[in-house]
């Protein structure tokens, strides 16, 4: 029997990881969170009080819990902890179940997801520092998830950080990068008229034009 230990167990990803596997005779299941939430219910093995995934001894802290419990294979189970456990995948001592590291990071980055995809299908416009844009906008970090910090901006001064605009890389919030997008649901839409079949400029889906997002440094 292989053991597996799902990290942060509590997230929606690791409550299906759960019912996937917590009955499985081939696997016998851990769970382990930073924060004690629904998780705690569900995992007959749990592990608390573990470091947040972006805290310096969390990786440390993890290969203690595989260590002590003799586990064969890690499930990330938050976007975040997909990075973080891609990148530190040498260093941990149990099979990390994830994709190859590349792939990770293009689609944790909403910036590198459209520049992979532009030419495929259909991507958002990005607008770069110093263009013409008309308000109001539609705004979201490139890295991010669940909406968090996704705004409408209505002027240049609606935005986290008022000299942003005129700065080496604008549009930040909690230093992260912002992307270009028309809607949440139009995302997938292109601005451009020859974008090809299938797809319409922003005008047609939505009364907001689309929106500025920094490209990095």
């Amino acid at each position: 029997m292989k053991k597996v230990l799902v990290f942060p167990c509590g997230s929606e990803i690791g409550l299906e990881i759960n019912r996937s596997l917590a009955d499985s005779t081939h696997f016998e299941l851990y769970g382990a969170s930073s924060v004690d939430d629904h998780g705690l219910y569900v995992y007959r093995n749990y592990v608390g009080g573990l470091p947040n995934i972006s805290d310096d001894d969390c990786i440390d802290r993890i290969n203690d819990v595989i260590d002590r419990y003799g586990i064969d294979f890690l499930f990330p189970a938050h976007d975040s902890a997909v990075l973080s456990f891609a990148r530190n995948a040498e260093k941990l001592h149990a099979v990390v179940v994830t994709s190859p590291l590349e792939t990770c990071e293009i689609c944790r980055s909403k910036l590198k997801t459209y520049a992979r995809l532009s030419g495929v299908v259909p991507v958002p416009a990005v607008y770069e520092k110093g263009a013409d844009l008309t308000f109001p906008l539609f705004a979201k970090p490139d890295v991010g998830q669940g909406s968090r910090g996704a705004r409408r901006r209505n002027m240049t001064t609606s935005l986290p950080i008022p000299t942003a605009w005129s700065s080496a890389n604008f549009c930040r919030e909690q230093n992260s990068p912002w992307t270009v997008s028309p809607t949440d649901t139009d995302i997938c839409c292109s601005a451009k008229d020859d974008a090809g079949p299938g797809s319409a400029t922003a005008s047609a889906y939505t009364p907001f034009p689309w929106i500025i997002r920094d490209s990095g440094p």
